[in-house]
């Protein structure tokens, strides 16, 4: 797997940004997913306080990291900073 800091670093090179993308369920989370995965783009995930609390960041987590799986992009996900890997 590519880490953060390589896909920025390549971004900037490349002179393209990276999208970031809070997510609130599952669902935008698989949308988010699908449409890096489709375009061929490396995204960034993450969530709001009121989400991680909402939510759980474990649970969050679990839930990037089961649909990262069948990835061929790669996704990044972060919250409060914290790596989720």
């Amino acid at each position: 797997m590519v880490t953060l800091r390589e896909v920025l670093k390549q971004a900037e090179t490349e002179g393209v940004a990276i999208g970031h993308f809070n997510v609130s369920d599952l669902i935008t989370l698989k949308a988010v997913f699908e449409s890096a995965t489709d375009q061929n783009v490396p995204v960034i995930v993450g969530a709001s306080d009121g989400e991680r609390q909402f939510l759980g960041v474990r649970q969050i987590a679990a839930m990037a990291r089961d649909l990262r799986k069948g990835l061929t992009t790669p996704a990044e996900d972060e919250c409060a900073g914290v790596s989720l890997k």
